[in-house]
């Protein structure tokens, strides 16, 4: 009525339809034509919708030293393959989706990892500065023994959310694990090149399922993800396309080009 031009940004790897993510604004910036199902229902949509790319390609320039320098470190201490683990929003309320016993079973799974194999770290980018789990489980023996190794490491910056950038991690790491809800951070390890994995734990169903089970990348626990990396590392065949998203990751991102930072601009 003012007449202002109106902006909505996508910044979430969505795979469902939300009411509280839809929009009318005049523009509305995607990562790519694909998600358009998800941000439109009959005549609730945004006046015309932009594919920008994944927003934060080309923020790699950015931490790309920081990156270096942690697997330097790393592999100075005997590790030859690096984990990345991205959590979910760890929620304490009875509809709690992520609750703390899954989360803490996930990690508990990665530190003994780290405790038992000398050649294995691991690095967690949790969502949340509360979720780090030196703070939410500060008294686990588990976690304390493997951060005692040099080889479970926590990277975090800000204030609530955690400001690292999944892409700190993702240059770091072999291979990185992220879940299916969400995924946001995995897409991003994805459009990177790296191996990724996708956790559906708890279960959960969207429209990119298709897709995700085009490629190795989904698996139902960390159990069997642990299971999957210490396969793909003894070199068996069957495993050698372990989390390798080439055949579908063009869905995702209309460009792939590095620059969807310079196009928001």
């Amino acid at each position: 009525k003012i007449g202002l031009k109106t902006l909505c940004v996508q910044y979430s790897n969505m795979s469902v339809m939300n009411p509280i993510m839809m929009s009318s604004a005049d523009e509305y910036i995607l990562f790519s034509e694909m998600y358009k199902k998800v941000f439109e229902y009959k005549d609730i949509k945004p006046k015309k919708f932009i594919s920008f790319g994944y927003l934060y390609n080309g923020t790699d320039i950015h931490v790309k030293k920081e990156s270096e320098l942690i697997r330097k470190n790393l592999m100075a201490l005997g590790v030859n393959f690096i984990v990345g683990y991205f959590d979910e929003s760890v929620q304490f309320d009875k509809w709690a989706f992520f609750t703390k016993e899954a989360h803490l079973h996930e990690l508990h799974q990665l530190a003994k990892k780290v405790i038992n194999d000398p050649t294995f770290a691991v690095i967690v980018k949790s969502q949340f500065i509360y979720s780090i789990p030196s703070k939410l489980y500060s008294k686990d023996k588990i976690i304390q023994d493997a951060k005692s190794t040099g080889r479970f490491i926590e990277l975090s910056k800000g204030g609530l959310r955690n400001d690292i950038y999944p892409t700190q991690v993702a240059l770091s790491s072999d291979l990185c694990i992220s879940h299916k809800v969400g995924a946001t951070a995995g897409l991003e390890s994805a459009l990177l090149g790296k191996k990724t994995l996708l956790l559906n734990s708890p279960p959960s169903f969207g429209f990119l399922d298709n897709l995700y089970q085009k490629s190795n990348i989904l698996y139902s626990s960390i159990d069997e993800v642990i299971i999957a990396i210490n396969s793909y590392r003894r070199g068996d065949l069957n495993k050698q396309e372990l989390g390798d998203w080439k055949d579908i990751i063009h869905n995702f991102d209309s460009y792939i080009d590095n620059k969807a930072v310079i196009r928001l601009r």
